[in-house]
């Protein structure tokens, strides 16, 4: 019996995909490939072969890239709240850059906790 299971995918610094099996929605507010375009900047020149769309259509890659970012963050602020909120919302010292930062470290805060406790339980879709 196989289930595909849904799940939403952080791309760099902001925009939410739900992704089931290989294929990725984009959330229209969120405006993901424009808050995508720096972050993308910076690994290509490490990963020239590195595209937008290789990044929409293939979802390990996708994971991949999202957790080198989250790596880079830990290594360069330490594994912190703060480089968790940075992960989404950037490093610009701006009032609205560090409110952004704290809302998302404090959202995946709270998921992370009702994960621990077996109050969030994962969802699979047919």
């Amino acid at each position: 019996m196989h289930t595909d299971v849904a799940f939403y995918i952080n791309l760099g610094s902001g925009g939410l995909f739900r992704s089931r099996g290989a294929l990725l929605q984009h959330r229209p507010r969120l405006h993901p490939v424009y808050r995508l375009s720096k972050t993308l900047q910076r690994f290509r020149r490490d990963y020239p072969q590195l595209t937008i769309e290789r990044l929409l259509n293939e979802p390990c890659l996708n994971i991949h890239v999202g957790a080198m970012v989250l790596r880079r963050n830990f290594n360069a602020y330490g594994a912190t709240w703060l480089a968790v909120g940075m992960y989404n919302a950037g490093v610009k010292n701006k009032d609205e850059t560090i409110a952004a930062r704290h809302r998302y470290a404090m959202k995946i805060d709270s998921i992370y906790k009702g994960i621990k406790t077996g109050n969030i339980k994962p969802k699979v879709i047919n």
